[in-house]
């Protein structure tokens, strides 16, 4: 009896909550959509005045064209791929390094601030630093003697590789933060223990075991 009064009782609550429901979610669909658009309307006739010249049909000719296209071209992969790959050992050996020491979980904490900093901010210090008359060159100019700056290229040199640094030094916060995410699961973390228990030493249990995991998973992030 009281089975069939439960079961009752349920198909009453279905009943008048279906007119509702059938009401509620289109419009707080209908809602969102017009938040959207709200907030992008604006932005829309900018957009296209940023974009219509790329569309006419004499610009893809005239890059093509261009004598500074493969260069520049050159530069942009070598940029892109060296500062995907440094950003990915840079974050994978900090992990294996201190996880899961208490300098992991400090710098867990820390990484907020990091990710903050902009990346124009960023750029100009890491242009101050290594430029030929920057920090870094006037420590070495005291201890070699120099009585001018080098000249080496820091700042748009041919192959992008001050392009490549730069990204890969930020970028690899964000690769951490992502890293984070994954180890913090209860699963990795066991695996670790188990491991550990196991014998094998740090550089073992991230070779045979967390990194065979956490690489795919990594796919998205880079």
């Amino acid at each position: 009896m009281v089975a069939t009064l439960r079961h009752a009782l349920k198909h009453t609550v279905r009943t008048v909550q279906r007119p509702w429901s059938r009401v509620y979610r289109p419009t707080m669909a209908w809602l969102a959509v017009a938040g959207l658009a709200l907030v992008f309307a604006p932005l829309l006739p900018g957009l296209y005045w940023a974009l219509a010249p790329g569309l006419s049909p004499g610009i893809g000719q005239q890059l093509w064209v261009n004598p500074e296209w493969p260069q520049a071209l050159l530069a942009t992969l070598i940029s892109t791929g060296l500062g995907t790959a440094f950003a990915l050992l840079m974050a994978g050996a900090i992990a294996m390094q201190i996880y899961p020491e208490r300098a992991w979980l400090s710098l867990q904490h820390r990484l907020p601030i990091l990710l903050a900093i902009p990346h124009a901010a960023f750029a100009v210090g890491l242009f101050f630093l290594l430029s030929p008359s920057g920090w870094l060159a006037r420590l070495v100019a005291q201890a070699v003697g120099w009585a001018s700056p080098p000249g080496w290229v820091v700042v748009q040199d041919p192959f992008g590789l001050s392009l490549a640094l730069a990204l890969a030094i930020k970028e690899s916060w964000f690769l951490l933060w992502a890293l984070g995410a994954v180890l913090g699961e209860h699963v990795v973390s066991r695996q670790m223990t188990v491991a550990r228990s196991l014998g094998y030493n740090r550089s073992q249990a991230w070779r045979y075991i967390l990194l065979p995991k956490i690489l795919p998973r990594m796919g998205w992030p880079l």
